[in-house]
């Protein structure tokens, strides 16, 4: 069933009810009916006031997940007093990237510190805040690790030269700390009288902040919440350690040097071919496995314009005007893009969520109502002539021209058409995957 608006579900919200003595420790309320979850004590939802939507915070009153549900829950923590409250909210670089997030986190702050396994400069690219947060006087801590030498020193340099901004490199740990890898990725952003916190899986990259699927928690609340100072000491903690060293010129000499040795090593691998050939061989198996062939299940063709099929791809986004066609495609089945003028195949992928409707405009020749959020995963280098497939096809030998079968928004493949389809995309897709297989540790870019 369709859910109105662009919050996409109903509202998802719960409140936690905890109460702590004076030093901030949690204490035990034996009339409670709620169950224990670390710390706070939920109570069920069906005990809570509905409420008004939160239109505060970085998400603005139209922002709203793309899967059906809305995660964002107010947490209540009373102490003997005084009451707090703090928001929570999953991103998941979807519905709202993580980058956006913290860039509209830090337009209000004055404060902010940052602590990550990697860092690189693509991830300075999509903080589009940070010359205004430094224009106004902002201050700014930034830690990142030197693990497998992922973190690009020239960004720590950028940054060292700005004013506000303290910069240090986490180092290896000592002999009994060997095996450890420095690993968190924390955010935390400080108003006058509120303090924001994301916290997850996100690095200070372009992948990390846009691109790549991550999972990250965005909390906000007053700066005495003790779930946001638990998360401000973690940070400080880190920053305090004697591993975290500003980047001194030996440091800087003898990070370079592993960085540049860590990269000819993996350039070795490529040249042999060994590592490329592995992976060559996981990326087939994959897409073998969820192909029409094995997998069973629906195929819809998807047919849109050559200036409407960019923008599915970027969103990635599907849309029609008519709510019977859209819903009647579920969540995980396949789609296949046709390119009509071009008659040609595009992009494959799968349905990532459920049917939901919009308020604004994306497409520039009219307005669909009725969208999907997709999950495009590969796309030939040239889009493939689809006259070429005709003869293999069966749904399209028979009855009224190929060409009258396409005069519609979608259409649900028969399941031999799905995998003649399918295959040849991934053929022309393959060259287009494999010239970024091989993926380093980390977030890739």
């Amino acid at each position: 069933m369709l859910r109105g608006g662009l919050a996409h579900g109903r509202e998802a919200r719960a409140e936690h009810q905890c109460r702590h003595d004076d030093s901030g420790s949690p204490i035990e309320d034996p009339s409670s009916p709620a169950t224990r979850i670390t710390g706070l004590e939920r109570v069920p939802s069906q005990e809570c006031g509905s409420g008004q939507r939160n239109r505060n915070g970085p998400f603005g009153p139209d922002s709203a997940p793309a899967h059906g549900y809305n995660p964002t829950e107010r947490v209540t923590c009373a102490t003997r007093r005084s009451k707090m409250t703090i928001e929570a909210r999953i991103l998941d670089n979807d519905s709202r990237t993580i980058g956006d997030t913290l860039s509209e986190c830090l337009s209000r702050s004055r404060e902010a510190d940052v602590a990550v396994a990697f860092a690189k400069r693509s991830g300075l690219e999509e903080l589009r805040e940070l010359s205004e947060f430094q224009r106004r006087g902002g201050r700014l801590r930034f830690l990142a690790g030197s693990d497998f030498a992922q973190t690009e020193i020239e960004l720590l340099d950028d940054l060292g030269k700005l004013s506000g901004v303290e910069v240090k490199m986490r180092v290896a740990c000592d002999a009994a700390d060997s095996r450890r890898v420095f690993h968190p990725k924390v955010y935390v952003c400080r108003e006058e009288s509120r303090v924001s916190a994301i916290v997850g899986s996100a690095n200070f990259t372009r992948g990390g902040l846009r691109k790549n699927v991550e999972t990250a928690v965005w909390l906000s609340g007053p700066p005495d919440d003790p779930v946001l100072r638990d998360v401000a000491s973690d940070f400080e903690r880190h920053w305090q350690s004697r591993w975290a060293l500003p980047v001194s010129d030996k440091l800087r000499e003898a990070y370079s040097r592993a960085r540049r040795e860590r990269l000819e090593a993996i350039a070795d691998a490529l040249e042999s071919g060994r590592q490329l050939d592995a992976q060559r061989q996981l990326r087939h198996t994959m897409l073998d496995l969820v192909s029409p062939e094995l997998h069973g299940g629906r195929t819809w063709l998807l047919i849109t314009s050559p200036e409407n099929y960019p923008l599915c791809l970027n969103g990635p986004l599907w849309g029609d005007d008519r709510r019977a066609s859209i819903e009647q495609m579920q969540v995980h089945d396949r789609v296949i893009f046709y390119i009509k003028q071009m008659k040609r195949l595009g992009a494959i992928g799968f349905v990532r969520g459920p049917a939901f409707e919009a308020r604004q405009p994306y497409w520039p020749d009219r307005f669909y109502r009725y969208r999907l959020q997709l999950d495009v995963f590969l796309r030939p280098d040239l889009p493939i002539d689809f006259k070429a497939l005709l003869p293999r096809l069966r749904g399209f030998r028979s009855g009224r021209s190929w060409g009258a079968k396409l005069q519609r928004s979608s259409l649900e493949l028969d399941p031999d058409d799905a995998v003649v389809m399918w295959e040849a995309v991934k053929a022309a897709s393959i060259r287009w995957r494999e010239s970024g297989l091989l993926v380093a540790e980390g977030d890739g870019e």
